[in-house]
């Protein structure tokens, strides 16, 4: 995020919400152009399907970061081991 403004890299306002035209919002590294579709499998069994709309000041290389809606939920999840595939780019 653009420090603490709630506001993306992207220059999406997150107080709309954590999704973006039904994608999770990720931050990633700059070889993650805006836009680009990511599912990220879950060792539960789950998938998340995401767009980066954010940098990381930390988030390199392979790395993302999933927006939630406040730092206790954030923390809840934590870091994991996951897989992912690029599935392709919308234009923002």
């Amino acid at each position: 995020m653009n420090g603490e403004t709630g506001i993306t890299e992207a220059g999406y306002d997150l107080d709309k919400g954590i999704t973006y035209k039904g994608y999770r919002i990720l931050a990633s590294d700059e070889k993650y152009k805006f836009g680009t579709l990511v599912d990220i499998h879950l060792g539960s069994g789950e998938t998340i399907h995401g767009i980066v709309l954010d940098r990381g000041g930390t988030v390199k290389g392979n790395h993302f970061d999933i927006v939630y809606e406040n730092r206790d939920k954030a923390y809840d999840f934590g870091i994991q081991d996951v897989t992912f595939e690029i599935k392709g780019r919308l234009d923002i």
